[in-house]
Parts: structure tokens; C-alpha cells; sequence
């Protein structure tokens, strides 16, 4: 084997590149590398029958609020959607085929830089660091799930105010 340098075109980082993965789903082999300036960019390899093609840009993202953030980046197995974290704390979720944020998760009382996260491949749990070990869980409930649960609680209240009614 051999080692090229790859001069991806439409692949423009302008500061250091500090996280790349493989994103899996159909479409060959692609890969989406993030610099510490906040831009994305999902892009194809080049293929093994011709390596000198250097590939193609697929998609570009900013992330909002990054200024000098290192953070990880992480993909879903299906490659649907990815994570990245900002430099005020956030989390951000994208969807790989769309432009816009799907999900921006706020740290709890904390505001530090997010050093690295991922997200499950069932895309219902995201796990965040931030700063000097805080580790952040977010978890995505459906929305009548979310309902469900306000509705017992209500009713799990209502009971205790008639037990209490009856004493």
C-alpha cells in the first residue's frame, strides 16, 4: 500500500482539522472531517480503482458558537445523523442529509467548551464531556411517551389528593 495526501476538492479548512470519522449508510466510502473553526464537511472518498480522483465535497456545515472549539465529532452507525459540540456547552444534532440543526441540547448549569460526544445508533442517546469532567446524558423520548408520563403524573396526584381527602 501507499500513502497520499488527499486534496479533497470543495474541502477548504481554513484552521486544524481535529476530528474525522467514516459515516457509514449507503453511498460508498465517505468521510466527514471538522476543523477547530466550526466547518464540516462531508465528503466522498476517493475510490480504490482510481486514488488520484482525491474525491468530492458533499455537504458543508458551520457550527454555531464554535470559536477555537475542539471537539469530536461523532456519526450514527446508518449515518443518518451526526454530533458535535460548540465552544458555549451545546451539543448539536444534524441530520447528514439536511442543512439546519435537528437538536440543540443545553448543558445543565455549565458552560464549558464540549470536548467530545456521540451519539447511539438507535439515535436516542447522546453523551456529551465538557470542560474538566463533566459528563452530560441526553436522552431523545418520544413525544407521546413524553405526554404519557405528564398524564400519570397528574393522575398519581389527583389520587393523592382524595387519599388525603378521605382521612
Amino acid at each position: 500500500g501507499s500513502f497520499e495526501k488527499l486534496a479533497v476538492e470543495g474541502v477548504d479548512h481554513k484552521d486544524q482539522v481535529d476530528s474525522v470519522t467514516f459515516v457509514g449508510g449507503d453511498g460508498g466510502l465517505r468521510a466527514m472531517t471538522k476543523s477547530v473553526d466550526g466547518r464540516i464537511f462531508l465528503w466522498q472518498a476517493p475510490g480504490a480503482e482510481d486514488p488520484a480522483d482525491g474525491g468530492s465535497r458533499i455537504k458543508a456545515w458551520r457550527v454555531p458558537g464554535s470559536v477555537k472549539c475542539y471537539s469530536d465529532l461523532d456519526v450514527t452507525g446508518d449515518g443518518m445523523y451526526f454530533t458535535v459540540g460548540n465552544s458555549s456547552g451545546q451539543v448539536l444534532v444534524f441530520e447528514t442529509g439536511e442543512s439546519d440543526c435537528v437538536a440543540k441540547l443545553e448543558p445543565h448549569r455549565v458552560r464549558e467548551q464540549v470536548t467530545s460526544c456521540a451519539v447511539s445508533d438507535d439515535h436516542e442517546d447522546v453523551i456529551a464531556t465538557l470542560g474538566d469532567g463533566y459528563l452530560f446524558r441526553y436522552r431523545h423520548l418520544p413525544e407521546g411517551l413524553l405526554a404519557q408520563k405528564e398524564e400519570q403524573e397528574k393522575q398519581q396526584e389527583k389520587q393523592e389528593e382524595e387519599e388525603e381527602e378521605e382521612e
